[in-house]
């Protein structure tokens, strides 16, 4: 059953944090962390414990979806990687040069999981100093989408 079909049981979650982390240069890999929900169908985020992750409540395979927006800084090295139960699934990267804009970078892959996999992006840059991921529900994320059983 496709999540959009009328009247079908949607399994999605889409997380956020809503203060800036800071991320220091070099460190790997460093969890995001995550204290509020734009949605959450099935209970798939805990605000409590383990809040870098999206745990599954339903096997299938799932569209992921992930960014990280970077506080401005004219140098180094930006990535964001997606992690299945500890172990690296898709990763995006990129160089920056900007004294004016932040560096966002955006990563998605479809994976399988099954019931008690869980999710997690890190975030990786090498400014020489620490860098923060911004806050904000449409900049630095985590969604998880069951596009089929």
């Amino acid at each position: 059953m496709s999540i959009f079909t009328k009247g079908a049981s949607r399994v999605y979650a889409k997380v956020y944090n809503s203060t800036p982390q800071s991320i220091n240069s070099g460190a790997y890999p460093v969890a995001i962390l995550f204290n509020s929900e734009v949605e959450d169908a099935l209970d798939m985020h805990s605000n409590v414990s383990n809040t870098e992750r999206l745990t599954c409540v339903s096997a299938g395979l799932y569209l992921i979806l992930a960014s990280i927006s970077w506080y401005i800084s004219a140098v180094g090295f930006r990535d964001v990687e997606v992690w299945k139960n500890g172990t690296l699934i898709a990763q995006a990267n990129c160089f920056t040069n900007s004294a004016v804009y932040h560096t966002i970078v955006f990563v998605s892959t479809i994976i399988p999981l099954a019931e008690n996999d869980y999710i997690w992006i890190s975030g990786y840059q090498d400014t020489g100093g620490a860098l923060a991921a911004d806050a904000g529900e449409y900049i630095t994320y985590l969604s998880a989408v069951k596009i089929s059983n």
